[in-house]
């Protein structure tokens, strides 16, 4: 997703704003509400037009570098996302490696109860287990059950677009409408990012996903529903609209195969770091 806003930004010469490190994970400082940016030094700077990293939400501090932006993000099945991260961090399947299937003794040792208390490694919770929400909402130390609900109404009002990964093209359709762009910005190109084969989840393992991402789960319950209602009040025809798109989408692949060295089709191949560089460099000329 990120790799489509900053070739939008390159495009259209918007400026990003990026870390102070210029790594791809933007720090919060929550205490003073302050996002950890890096700061161009020209007297005529005009401002940032988008972020496109990974960072925590706060909404006080984002406006202060951006006012009145659109807020967007994307989120998935605690089930896919769990797993995804388990094959991310591959320091897990070393420490499984002799495992038939390592992904499955990792949730059972993670799911597994001793004297009434999840045996969670400290940080294992902020990596894999309701990861998403607890990003959202910057790691809070304690979450009260009881209000999570108003929590994920917060989430609602603050967000103007919430996309789910299962229904990647359908959010990408939303986008476009939202942020009145053409078809052709909406263009991407998948990135392939586990080599490692992975064993098949079992419903049993889907139930220790669940039992350990609650939150996670019900929050993406709630902006499946949330997700779908955008669909049924859309600006027009949705099914005749995500056609159209999935048609350029497939041109666009063909074309890629036939000329990947073509400057478009190298763009687009680009992943998040590449394309965050290239848009770092395009916006050298305001470190005066």
């Amino acid at each position: 997703m990120a790799t489509v806003l900053f070739r939008y930004g390159i495009k259209h010469d918007l400026v990003a704003a990026v870390a102070s490190s210029l790594k791809p994970h933007i720090r919060i400082d929550q205490e003073n509400n302050t996002v950890l940016i890096h700061r161009y030094n020209c007297p005529n700077f005009p401002g940032y037009n988008y972020i496109a990293n990974h960072l925590s939400h706060n909404r006080i501090a984002l406006e202060k570098v951006i006012p009145h932006a659109k807020y967007i993000t994307i989120i998935r099945s605690p089930v896919t996302h769990v797993k995804s991260a388990f094959y991310f961090f591959k320091i897990l399947q070393r420490e499984y490696v002799n495992l038939t299937n390592p992904f499955k003794e990792f949730l059972k040792f993670h799911a597994t109860e001793e004297r009434g208390v999840l045996k969670l490694r400290q940080w294992t919770p902020k990596v894999f287990f309701n990861c998403q929400f607890y990003r959202l909402y910057n790691y809070p130390e304690n979450v009260d059950p009881e209000k999570v609900d108003l929590m994920l109404k917060q989430l609602d009002r603050d967000f103007d677009l919430v996309m789910l990964t299962e229904y990647f093209e359908e959010s990408l359709v939303l986008l476009r409408k939202l942020m009145c762009w053409e078809f052709e910005d909406i263009v991407y190109h998948m990135q392939k990012i586990h080599e490692v084969e992975q064993a098949p989840t079992t419903p049993e393992m889907e139930r220790m996903i669940i039992k350990l991402s609650p939150y996670d789960l019900k929050m993406h319950e709630y902006f499946n529903k949330t997700f779908w209602k955008k669909v049924e009040n859309y600006d027009g025809n949705f099914q005749e609209d995500l056609a159209r798109f999935r048609s350029i989408q497939r041109s666009t692949e063909t074309r890629c195969e036939n000329e990947p060295d073509s400057d478009y089709c190298e763009l687009l191949a680009k992943d998040v770091g590449r394309s965050m560089r290239i848009a770092i460099n395009n916006q050298e000329k305001w470190n005066c």
